[in-house]
């Protein structure tokens, strides 16, 4: 009851109830529904699914529960991938689109200014995690395809990324730019 009440809290004081996309995806594969959240619900699965994954398996928060929420979780959009088997998210990213006018996370840590006045629209991705059990490049993958699909909706053909830390390396960094280059999206 009390990690419901404190959830509850955290979802209604980073202004995320009532929570509803900006562009609508969803495609099914196989066992898995690749997909905007499209309410709070989901919006807090995927904040749970970051909870596990960036505090309790990366720095040992002792709280079983909680979310992992952001005053940038209100304005983005999040890509979360479902398995239907256990009706559970599994992947989760954030992504967020310069054509809403939103700020990116990013500007808090570098200057932006040369690839934000590139023309069109640009699209930042982060807080990318996967559940520990599909951890095979599937889940994965199919969060790059919703990428891909994001761009092409919001009609971006630069992404950015606000991946840090020795725990995102250069191996996913690096295919993930020559992916995009393959599809004819800028590198900056």
């Amino acid at each position: 009851m009390l990690a419901t009440l404190n959830s509850f809290y955290q979802l209604r004081s980073h202004r995320l109830m009532g929570f509803r996309p900006r562009i609508s995806y969803e495609m099914k594969f196989g066992n898995f529904v690749l997909k905007t959240a499209s309410n709070t619900q989901e919006l807090r699965e995927a904040l749970e699914l970051r909870y596990q994954v960036f505090h309790r398996e990366l720095i040992g928060a002792k709280k079983s529960f909680g979310l992992d929420v952001d005053l940038f979780d209100a304005q983005s959009d999040h890509l979360i991938v479902r398995d239907l088997r256990g009706d559970r998210v599994v992947g989760a990213l954030r992504i967020n689109s310069s054509q809403f006018g939103v700020p990116f996370f990013v500007a808090n840590e570098f200057i932006l200014t040369r690839i934000l006045s590139k023309p069109g629209a640009k699209v930042e991705v982060g807080r990318l995690c996967l559940h520990q059990d599909y951890r095979t490049g599937l889940v994965g993958s199919l969060l790059w395809r919703g990428v891909h699909s994001y761009m092409i909706q919001s009609q971006a053909p630069l992404v950015i990324d606000s991946w840090h830390g020795e725990n995102s390396g250069c191996k996913a960094g690096c295919s993930f730019v020559s992916l995009f280059l393959r599809f004819g999206f800028s590198q900056v």
